[in-house]
């Protein structure tokens, strides 16, 4: 291509470009959009970004705050316990205590003395069961077969759905107090029976019973405490300090709840009698071996 050539090729493209910018032609207008754009797809991406995490974070804190549940000692109970309706009927306390571990009864525990009848009177307040109902759903959320949980009977007026029930700590503790008056064998025992080997069958088959149920209540909750050692007064020996800091649930709102929801006295209890066409339970081998030789309980 010669001089005059690319000479003339500048003109042409000059005024078209001259032209373009007079009247605003669409060569123009089209070109300036593509920069833009081209400009802020990077912003756009971005943008989009953010708003995708923006989302995503909201969703997740209003799971988190849907499924919050109020910090109480009964959620935190109903994590490490089997349902129980007096944890959804009562806010248990909880407080701080220091266990005493003297060795020697210094502190003159009522708990810790010999057999009296006030002694007697203090083990059998905290260690009472009482017999409450519950209903067909409290049944089934405890894993039980309502068709197999004896009723209260409708004479009692607690409706045709109110099923018996007690408190598994309150059972705990008379099976410690058993324990405790076997302790004690001349006191609760003597001169009826002159030694534990003439005792009944039944009676060393409830010690054995009992002795297994703390066992087993110890065993599934163990005291995560520490227990530290002293230097103590006349022992060469390190001495441990059993009297440490525990956190504690107010035993005596569980008595008070227990007392409230009360149906049945022993009287009451007694007359409770199995009716026709009721679903029973198989008797373990123990107990028809114990029918069997006809020793009764």
């Amino acid at each position: 291509m010669g001089p005059n050539a690319r000479d003339s090729e500048h003109v042409k493209y000059g005024l078209l470009d001259n032209e373009a910018r007079r009247e605003g032609s669409d060569v123009q207008y089209m070109e300036k959009p593509k920069r833009r754009f081209a400009y802020l797809l990077p912003l756009l991406c971005l943008l989009n970004i953010v708003l995708f995490l923006i989302s995503t974070f909201s969703l997740l804190k209003i799971e988190q705050i849907l499924a919050w549940e109020p910090r109480t000692i009964n959620n935190d109970l109903k994590k490490i316990n089997s349902f129980s309706p007096l944890l959804e009927h009562l806010d248990l306390p909880l407080h701080t205590q220091k266990v005493d571990g003297s060795l020697f009864n210094t502190s003159h525990s009522i708990f810790r003395q010999e057999p009296s009848k006030a002694v007697d009177a203090a083990w059998d307040a905290i260690s009472n069961i009482g017999i409450f109902t519950i209903t067909t759903d409290e049944v089934k959320r405890l894993g039980k077969d309502p068709s197999r949980v004896v009723k209260a009977p409708e004479s009692w007026g607690k409706g045709p759905n109110a099923y018996l029930a007690q408190l598994d700590t309150q059972h705990t503790l008379h099976c410690l107090n058993a324990i405790r008056k076997h302790v004690y064998f001349d006191y609760y025992f003597s001169p009826k029976y002159a030694s534990h080997s003439q005792l009944p069958k039944i009676s060393k088959v409830h010690l054995a019973h009992c002795l297994h149920i703390v066992l087993q209540n110890l065993l599934c909750q163990p005291s995560t405490g520490v227990i530290t050692f002293d230097w103590v007064e006349t022992q060469e020996n390190p001495f441990p300090d059993f009297s440490i800091q525990r956190k504690c649930v107010d035993h005596d709102s569980i008595l008070e709840w227990q007392r409230e929801r009360n149906v049945a006295s022993v009287e009451r209890w007694r007359d409770i009698r199995r009716p026709e066409g009721a679903v029973v339970r198989e008797a373990d081998e123990g107990l028809l071996e114990w029918v069997r030789k006809d020793e009764g309980l």
